[in-house]
């Protein structure tokens, strides 16, 4: 069934009916069998997916049209849970009073679990959330370290 919902496997043309034609009788058995088809995947997929995803896409013809709202759909979901992700680690603070070497392993262990799901912290990014992250009483010596490596 994958074939009708990546569109590959087309809508067969409606036969024209002709008297002693056997070709219109075998395009409309292709017909016939493509319609079941296409039923069939619209029944599988309508069984796998959450009942609001299939309300917003019942206004689809084909199966491939709502294949292509559902993906449309939750690529556009994806790309923001990852932005979403992204900015609450880069904002991420370690608590008051807490242990600030639990925390930057916590810190690395959520960068990893991100990298896990395709959100991607480069090291410089990482860096400054590092520093940022700390306690104010370590972070003007964490970052002045910094400097001092990099010279």
């Amino acid at each position: 069934m994958w074939g009708h919902l990546d569109g590959t496997v087309p809508r067969p043309t409606t036969p024209v009916a002709a008297e002693g034609n056997q070709t219109a009788t075998t395009d409309s058995d292709k017909l016939t069998r493509w319609q079941k088809d296409e039923a069939l995947a619209l029944d599988l997929l309508t069984q796998r997916i959450p009942d609001s995803t299939v309300i917003r896409t019942a206004s689809q013809l084909t199966a491939a049209a709502m294949w292509a709202e559902i993906i449309r759909e939750y690529t556009e979901k994806g790309a923001l849970a990852q932005t979403d992700l992204r900015t609450k680690f880069l904002e991420s603070k370690c608590p008051d009073k807490g242990d600030v070497r639990e925390w930057l392993d916590s810190l690395r262990v959520r960068k990893e679990e991100l990298a896990q799901v395709g959100v991607d912290i480069d090291e410089k990014d990482f860096r400054s959330t590092v520093i940022s992250s700390l306690p104010v009483y370590l972070s003007g010596f964490a970052s002045s370290q910094l400097a001092a490596a990099r010279l």
